[in-house]
């Protein structure tokens, strides 16, 4: 059956991506495409893993992909009623004579610098603090191994206010990255500003010490999406820039797996199996792990929304003293012959909290949401604060072959949150220090003609 699934998704992959004009961007493509991959690991690994599936696993993945893509069609079939036609381009801005370059004060890069390197530096020793806790007796080398296994089985965080501060340098880095892109991509300026990639690479770093690998993922995705669109936008010819675009993905997720691996490694976690085995487990684990799901499903807990809504739950028992028990965010691990996995793909959630028709419900509505998102992006002749939102919450759509992110991360006070401070640097950082560098170039200029004109009379 593995087989059959594998077949099905390319031909599902393939029709849309026929359908939408060949929009290799689009919302659905790409979460098609991503269960092909999972699934294609799974069809490798198959006589290792002992893996047959049952029919029920191929409906269900069938079912809820034919939801999400139903979602996209419907907003698509709006517009080709308003426009005229389902297939709709990219506005584009080929001459960018009235585009400028996006320009940071190099003072607020200094200060912002000097800020996020004393949060490492604070975060860094708070995370060593959390490793002694575990027992850590290797100092440094096992400070992310153990940290991270006291973090997940004894809920110990850094605390409220780190993690506040740190989702804080997460919007510094991504406007940054935004700012590099929109420079590089759609303006052309071959100019390398040194500068604007610190505040980047202090959030990774500080992103390591996470011990997370979401992070990781979500700004892989993040860089792709905006490059991606910006490209897009500049370049008109669909044959060009795909070609360009399959190039720029292979070679962005094969520097994710690295750091993805690098990072698995310093936790622990594929040191007994080695980083391919990891990368497999981690991408294409889900499909054997849902097949177990559903043919083996747990007691329901009785309370709605459990495994989704946890986290309100949680919220509700620290502040309200709700009488309710907490929820992990992790699930049970489940141990085949030749595998161990606690990740089931999206679906597993939405069936076990919502059943099968609530499932096919929030598939469709996350395909209206993302395609009316990605349709309003496409639409726009210019670019900026909506295409950082768009591709800061799109890493959902990447991962739900692996994992449910939408209820998990994006409904959230957290999310408010990040939205507040990246809107607030964007135009801090972006706007503002635009508007000074226009305004003191054209003060400049003002100045030297007034001087030349000057000089004029007295030659005169």
């Amino acid at each position: 059956m593995v087989y059959i699934l594998l077949t099905l998704l390319i031909f599902m992959t393939l029709i849309s991506f026929v359908i939408y004009n060949r929009d290799i961007l689009s919302p659905t493509v790409i979460a098609y495409s991503m269960f092909c991959l999972s699934t294609l690991i799974a069809v490798l690994m198959a006589k290792e893993w002992e893996l047959v599936l049952s029919p029920i696993t191929v409906i269900t993945i069938f079912i809820g992909l034919f939801f999400f893509g139903l979602g996209e069609f419907t907003v698509r079939w709006a517009l080709n009623r308003k426009y005229g036609a389902i297939k709709i381009p990219f506005e584009t801005n080929n001459s960018n004579t009235n585009n400028k370059e996006l320009l940071i004060l190099f003072r607020y890069t200094f200060l912002i610098s000097i800020g996020m390197l004393a949060f490492l530096i604070v975060y860094f020793k708070k995370i060593y603090a959390i490793s002694l806790l575990g027992g850590n007796e290797f100092g440094y080398h096992g400070m992310l191994e153990y940290s991270r296994t006291v973090m997940l089985q004894q809920g110990v965080t850094p605390g409220t206010l780190l993690n506040q501060i740190f989702k804080v340098c997460k919007a510094i880095a991504y406007v940054y990255l935004f700012a590099i892109l929109y420079n590089k991509i759609y303006l052309n300026i071959k100019k390398l500003r040194i500068s604007y990639y610190i505040p980047i690479i202090l959030f990774l770093i500080t992103a390591l010490l996470s011990t997370s690998r979401t992070h990781f993922t979500q700004f892989t995705v993040y860089a792709l999406i905006v490059g991606f669109i910006l490209y897009y936008k500049k370049y008109a010819h669909i044959s060009i820039r795909n070609k360009k675009i399959i190039k720029a993905g292979i070679t962005g997720v094969i520097l994710f797996l690295t750091l993805f691996s690098i990072l698995g490694y310093s936790t622990g976690r594929t040191q007994s199996f080695g980083a391919l085995y990891g990368v497999a487990y981690y991408i294409g684990g889900s499909i054997p792990a849902l097949d177990n799901y559903l043919n083996n499903p747990p007691s329901e807990s009785g309370y709605f929304g459990s495994e989704t809504l946890y986290i309100y739950y949680n919220s509700l028992n620290s502040y309200l003293n709700f009488d309710a028990p907490s929820f992990r965010v992790n699930l049970e691990t489940i141990n085949g012959s030749n595998i161990a996995s606690n990740v089931y793909t999206a679906f597993r959630r939405y069936i076990q909290d919502y059943g099968y028709i609530g499932m096919c419900i929030i598939v469709y509505i996350l395909g209206v949401i993302y395609s009316i998102a990605y349709q309003s992006i496409k639409l726009k002749n210019k670019v900026g604060f909506s295409l950082i939102m768009y591709a800061y919450f799109f890493y959902p759509i990447v991962e739900f072959v692996i994992e449910e992110r939408f209820f998990i991360d994006i409904i959230s006070i957290s999310t408010i949150i990040e939205i507040i401070s990246m809107y607030g640097f964007y135009n801090l950082l972006v706007r503002k220090s635009c508007e000074k560098n226009i305004s003191t170039k054209k003060l400049n200029k003002d100045f030297h003609n007034y001087n030349k004109m000057h000089c004029t009379l007295i030659q005169r």
